[in-house]
């Protein structure tokens, strides 16, 4: 009898042994990962939520894992994200954004480790194609093989910038864009047309373009409606949009110009140091916190039916500029918008001091809309970041080839990316979360997606920058541009 009693002794041991094994495994488990990444061990019935699987005391007792997220949870490397980049926890207010956002925009999907979010159900499950335009500022009803219903403001406000979507033939396959860019245009708004190229590039890659030329992008969730000059001018009546950013925001500018000119009364676009569009002509050097601001250009577009378009195009943010640039607009009232955007002259993976310009950024942004952008009376849209084609699996500028000329050769084609510089959006939700009830009128447009699969319509591919020895992989031709300005349309007016 008593070695039955030890021997129910020892089994009540190795019992508690084993759950107490099992337990620390559990917990331990989380802490060997990085940040916000979850172990499979807490993967279990589906569940990405840390907290519904380990108790707040067991995570107060083993040092917290609700740390804050931060740029080592990315683990991005200057040529490949990590194999495992941590995917976000979902958390409750998740459950009220887009349906399928993710606010994760690492290739327009989420980790293919991390389990699937289980999803509201949708009533529109086929892809949409949408309308065509037949030249500048007036709207066609041809249809698509599909259709479905279209795009409203609503589906494309968010604070994810997410709306995925794909590139296919359009179906007529003689299409090959909204206008013909040296006929049509203004000559304020012409800039390098892909359709005409420069060099050696073009013809060799003259049967690409007309592939390329001949798509259109359709996100998955709706149709966009085609744009209609006639209708962007009904919908600015009385209104401003004023645009500030870097050389991007230039090139919507210049697409509006293009195909608002049947409806423009005036428009100008001018080097900033040769412009009577602004007095701010000054000595000095404005600079971020990662180097000059550089003052580029200035640009107006005046509509018939009241509407202004304002441009103020300067590299990296200053906060002295930025208020005497408002200053100048004044008075600002809740009838104006303003699209802004910087980040193309921030290059985090640059191959000399990417890590201070990606922190600069951060700095530079975080001021930017909570001491400004927040407080402001005019709608906001954060103007979504258009992803470069470079060399490495993001696409990001390293300035390798420039700085070692002599040993790198330079690239002869922009490179496809399925990651894409995902992060500026994905840090812009997150300073707009943070920033709670001030920043809720403030939404991403959303354009990362439609650019991440654009490689082939970058100025580079069709001549721009060999003349430097360089190729362009950060500014696109009109025709991709003309999709971000139709975003922009049916963001503001649908």
């Amino acid at each position: 009898m008593c070695r039955r009693q030890r021997a129910r002794g020892w089994t009540s041991v190795l019992t508690a042994v084993l759950l107490c094994t099992i337990l620390f495994q559990e917990v331990h488990a989380y802490d060997r990962v990085p940040d916000g990444q979850l172990s499979p061990l807490l993967h279990r019935n589906g569940q990405d939520v840390v907290s519904e699987k380990v108790p707040a005391w067991k995570r107060a007792l083993h040092g917290g894992v609700d740390a804050t997220e931060d740029d080592a949870t990315h683990r991005i490397t200057a040529g490949a994200m990590h194999a495992k980049m941590a995917a976000r926890p979902v958390t409750p207010e998740d459950d009220a954004a887009e349906d399928d956002a993710t606010h994760r925009l690492t290739a327009g999907a989420m980790h293919a480790n991390k389990p699937a979010r289980p999803q509201r159900e949708r009533r529109h499950e086929k892809h949409h194609i949408p309308q065509s335009t037949s030249h500048a500022g007036q709207s066609s009803q041809e249809s698509f093989p599909e259709e479905r219903r279209t795009c409203r403001a609503q589906d494309l406000f968010s604070q994810s910038g997410s709306l995925p979507g794909d590139w296919v033939p359009h179906p007529d396959p003689e299409w090959q864009g909204l206008y013909v860019a040296y006929k049509q245009c203004p000559e304020f708004a012409m800039d390098f047309d892909c359709t005409v190229g420069m060099g050696e590039v073009y013809h060799r890659n003259r049967e690409l373009a007309k592939t390329e030329f001949n798509k259109v992008f359709r996100p998955h969730k709706c149709e966009l409606q085609g744009f209609d000059g006639a209708g962007f001018a009904k919908c600015l009546a009385g209104r401003r949009l004023i645009m500030i950013g870097d050389s991007t925001m230039n090139g919507i500018f210049s697409s509006l110009g293009c195909m608002l000119k049947d409806h423009l009364t005036s428009g100008r676009h001018q080097p900033w140091d040769m412009s009577d569009m602004t007095k701010i002509h000054d000595k000095f050097e404005y600079t971020s916190r990662s180097g000059d601001a550089v003052r580029q250009v200035t640009g107006e577009m005046m509509l018939g039916g009241g509407g202004e378009i304002h441009l103020r195009g300067f590299g990296r943010f200053n906060l002295t500029l930025w208020d005497k640039v408002l200053a100048e607009l004044e008075p600002i009232t809740e009838r104006d918008t303003i699209m802004v955007n910087f980040g193309a002259w921030y290059h985090r993976f640059f191959h000399d001091g990417g890590t201070e310009e990606w922190k600069a950024w951060k700095d530079d942004m975080f001021e930017l809309v909570n001491e400004r952008l927040s407080t402001s009376p005019a709608q906001i849209i954060w103007k979504g970041y258009t992803t470069f084609h470079y060399d490495g699996e993001t696409g990001a500028f390293t300035g390798v080839q420039q700085e070692l000329s002599d040993i790198v050769p330079p690239l002869e084609a922009c490179k496809a990316t399925n990651v894409g510089e995902y992060w500026f959006d994905d840090q812009m939700h997150k300073f707009l979360k943070e920033c709670g009830q001030p920043c809720a009128k403030i939404g991403i447009l959303p354009l990362f997606q439609a650019s991440l699969s654009a490689h082939n319509m970058h100025h580079g591919m069709y001549g721009r920058g060999r003349e430097e020895n360089e190729i362009d992989c950060t500014h696109y031709c009109n025709h991709a541009r003309d999709v971000w300005s139709t975003i922009l349309y049916n963001y503001m007016c649908g």
